[in-house]
């Protein structure tokens, strides 16, 4: 799944480190794939999944206002960030 900046997401919580699982946090940027991770870098990860497609990265503010970095198969989707009407300010 790609994620927006300002989404809102809860880490896996089969996420290692475990200390991790379950927090709640918003989207603050976009790091894009690790290619390390293809078979174009001649590196062949085994997937349980059977899903061979790269993972994206995404740096997550947590409550602690700390910024961790996850992968898109670590994190859940809570919330879609919405645009603000800015219209009548």
């Amino acid at each position: 799944m790609t994620f927006s900046l300002a989404d809102l997401v809860k880490v896996a919580d089969d996420v290692f480190p475990s200390h991790f699982a379950g927090k709640v946090g918003i989207v603050t940027i976009q790091l894009g794939q690790d290619y390390t991770m293809t078979n174009e870098s001649g590196y062949r990860h085994s997937f349980d999944s059977g899903d061979e497609r790269e993972f994206l990265y995404y740096g997550i503010m947590l409550a602690n206002g700390k910024t961790h970095i996850f992968s898109d198969r670590e994190l859940i989707l809570k919330s879609k960030a919405g645009k603000t009407n800015n219209e009548n300010r």
